[in-house]
């Protein structure tokens, strides 16, 4: 027991001091010493994943237009010489009369006569600002390039030409003659069109698709309407049928005495009792007059003046006879040399 006891009074004898030796220490604390020296800096830690891209912010202002660029090649190389001018008369689509007057001056080579055969060949092409708008190539052959009085020979003919007219609206005429006779189709053969009306007996129909995506033929006439007839069919109709009409004052309708007979299908009309309206037609030669001409060998000035009178369907827009008169003046090379084996 007295064991016991003293082992008690012992442990509670260490704790005291213990506790006695901690608050001594603590009092006895000693005020702090200075900072010491910066450490050296660590290495650079890994860079750490990006993080998720932002919003795109709002586009900003236009910024100022740039300088102009340079003038394209075509522009660069074009140049004057002489000139083919004269007027285009005819009858427009909607049976209107007109005459138009042109004068191309521009070229991009030089031209001249080439031997061909026993003859000489000159091909001319002259431009207004354009080489795709506004221009004419013309061929001539002449057996002897130094006489004025002889046979020509005008081998190919083409002329395009458009012009804003006072009331805005704009004028096109283009042709590519052929002066030989040939065959072709019409859809709406040319007895029958007395009836019908269309302005190019149905030989060039615009395709047009509405915003339901319903795909169309569609015909002008000469009074101005557009007749629109299905060009794929749908669950209604079979392909070619006829859709509806608007007339020149934009009024559309869904029936038409005249033209809800007709259907349109393989570049051909027929009446809903299947009567074949197309026809085979015999297109004439266009014809052609070559006169004054003069060819002089010093200066290299070639003139002549030409009467062209084109058909219904030599390519001719107006899909009316047109005829066009004109005068030429420009200056040629006289013929090509070259040496045996030049490049």
């Amino acid at each position: 027991m007295k064991s016991f006891l003293f082992r008690r009074f012992a442990a509670r004898m260490i704790q005291c001091a213990a506790f006695f030796l901690i608050v001594f220490l603590y009092s006895c604390k000693g005020e702090d010493g200075e900072v010491g020296p910066k450490g050296d800096t660590g290495e650079t830690g890994t860079q750490g994943t990006p993080g998720i891209q932002g919003p795109l912010g709002a586009q900003g202002p236009q910024g100022p237009q740039g300088p102009q660029g340079p003038a394209g090649e075509g522009y660069e190389k074009a140049f004057e010489n002489g000139y083919i001018k004269g007027t285009i008369k005819g009858t427009r689509r909607d049976g209107t009369g007109f005459e138009q007057a042109f004068n191309f001056k521009l070229a991009f080579n030089t031209e001249g006569f080439i031997k061909n055969g026993e003859a000489h060949e000159l091909v001319l092409s002259r431009f207004e600002k354009r080489i795709d708008e506004n221009a004419i190539k013309l061929t001539l052959l002449v057996k002897d390039k130094d006489k004025p009085t002889q046979s020509f020979s005008l081998t190919d003919f083409q002329l395009n030409f458009s012009h804003i007219l006072d009331d805005r609206s704009r004028f096109i005429f283009s042709t590519e003659t052929d002066f030989q006779s040939w065959w072709i189709q019409l859809p709406m053969s040319i007895n029958n069109n007395q009836t019908y009306q269309l302005t190019d007996y149905g030989l060039e129909p615009e395709y047009y698709v509405s915003s339901t995506d319903k795909a169309y033929y569609v015909f002008t006439t000469k009074n101005g309407s557009r007749v629109y007839f299905d060009a794929v069919g749908s669950n209604e109709s079979e392909p070619g049928m006829f859709a509806y009409i608007v007339n020149n004052n934009g009024i559309k309708s869904f029936t038409s005495q005249t033209y809800e007979e007709l259907s349109y299908a393989d570049q051909v009309f027929t009446t809903t009792d299947h009567v074949n309206l197309a026809d085979q037609f015999e297109v004439p030669a266009d014809t052609y007059q070559i006169s004054e001409y003069a060819y002089n060998k010093t200066t290299g000035v070639v003139t002549f003046s030409f009467k062209v009178n084109v058909g219904s369907f030599s390519k001719n827009r107006s899909y009316n006879p047109a005829e066009i008169n004109g005068t030429v003046s420009v200056n040629v090379f006289d013929g090509q040399v070259m040496r045996e084996g030049a490049e």
